[in-house]
């Protein structure tokens, strides 16, 4: 459909990377789903539709906690680097698994950081 120009270029992507949360906050929804977690393979589809309208566009990594996968969050900022892909990468996380490997790891991918 992107191709066809039915609709716009995706402007922003969400990929709820997993459904764990390291806290257990009574007004979250995320342990609806606990198991439930996103594979790079699924995240890159994803990726590469919202490349294909070959706009810029915000690709925003959540959960539950989405530093409990941190493994998919290396491989997707890799992949859109290798790629050069005009995505704008941020996070939203409670910021607890933050230390400072993953804080130089953010910086250096340029990953802005929502806390909530």
């Amino acid at each position: 459909m992107l191709r066809q120009g039915i609709f716009s270029p995706i402007r922003m992507l969400i990929l709820g990377l997993t459904g764990q949360c390291n806290f257990a906050c009574v007004y979250c929804y995320a342990h609806e789903h606990p198991q439930e977690r996103m594979s790079f393979a699924t995240a890159r589809q994803a990726i590469d539709m919202a490349a294909s309208g070959g706009k810029p566009f915000v690709l925003q990594l959540s959960g539950g906690e989405p530093l409990l996968a941190f493994d998919v969050i290396e491989e997707i900022a890799a992949y859109v680097k290798e790629k050069k892909l005009p995505a704008i990468l941020q996070i939203q996380t409670n910021a607890s698994l933050i230390d400072r490997a993953k804080a130089i790891f953010l910086r250096d991918h340029q990953i802005g950081v929502g806390i909530s």
